[in-house]
């Protein structure tokens, strides 16, 4: 679930943003001019045609040319799939220089995705797991060499119907067989094609689908956390806390707490990272 979406011009060099912890994955790239992040020893190198990826929890901030502004992109997700995550170092992050391609493609992606957040309907998540699916793929691209790199494809129809009827049953919390039944393929015959297309296990996507719709509820509805975690399938609040702080390495309480100020100006077009 896509969390944060910013895009376009940015006065980070007589605006800089201060370090602090977000509370999210932080995909930011910049698509003209030149930026940097700044860390608690001082800010970095300007650099153009970048793209960096936080980790929640990694202190930074921004800085750029006080004599030119930047564009930039933007988006921000609770929780990454974990073959992506092993990837960043730790306590580190991720740059990733970015071809003229890129740098078009993101921006692309940001404007289809501005054009659903203020107003998404039922494949919208769906959607947004393929958004996030391409930008670590993005990231990822210096590595794409590697023994079981995925190159950029179409997702399988049957795994597509899949994440949308359990995203139809999540407060029923279906098993992979019950999947199988709805879309017509055998437990093992998804396992194979989510491999595939998504280069991990179904039930890693479930998974994933669930921490997501829980964000989504936390950040944008005063629901209770017995209310979401029966919604989302985790059967009870004292459940979902417990893999929630696991996942993300913080109670959904404190979650809730620092991403609720940026969920009430999503309305807005204009934003910081």
């Amino acid at each position: 679930m896509l969390v944060y979406l910013g895009r376009g011009g940015r006065d980070y060099g007589n605006s800089p943003l201060k370090v602090m912890r977000r509370q999210a994955w932080e995909f930011q790239a910049v698509v003209a001019g030149r930026i940097a992040p700044v860390f608690a020893e001082g800010p970095g190198p300007l650099r153009a045609s970048r793209l960096w990826v936080f980790p929640p929890g990694h202190p930074h901030g921004w800085h750029g040319d006080p004599a030119a502004g930047a564009e930039v992109v933007v988006f921000h997700f609770p929780a990454v799939a974990a073959a992506f995550a092993e990837g960043v170092p730790a306590r580190g992050h991720l740059e990733v220089a970015l071809a003229d391609e890129d740098r078009a493609r993101l921006t692309e992606l940001a404007a289809r995705a501005a054009a659903e957040f203020a107003r998404p309907h039922r494949l919208t998540h769906l959607r947004q797991d393929h958004l996030l699916l391409e930008l670590c793929l993005l990231a990822a691209a210096p590595d794409d060499t590697a023994p079981g790199a995925i190159p950029g494809h179409r997702v399988h129809p049957a795994v597509e119907r899949a994440i949308q009827w359990f995203e139809c049953h999540l407060g029923e919390n279906p098993g992979l067989e019950a999947v199988g039944r709805a879309v017509g393929a055998s437990p093992a015959h998804l396992r194979r094609l989510f491999h595939e297309s998504l280069g991990c296990a179904p039930a890693e996507v479930f998974r994933r689908i669930r921490f997501q719709r829980a964000a989504d509820a936390m950040a944008e509805t005063r629901d209770t956390f017995e209310t979401i975690a029966e919604r989302c399938g985790f059967g009870s609040a004292s459940a979902f806390s417990r893999a929630f702080k696991q996942r993300m390495g913080y109670p959904p309480r404190e979650w809730r707490r620092g991403l609720r100020p940026a969920a009430t100006r999503k309305g807005r077009r204009a934003r910081h990272g």
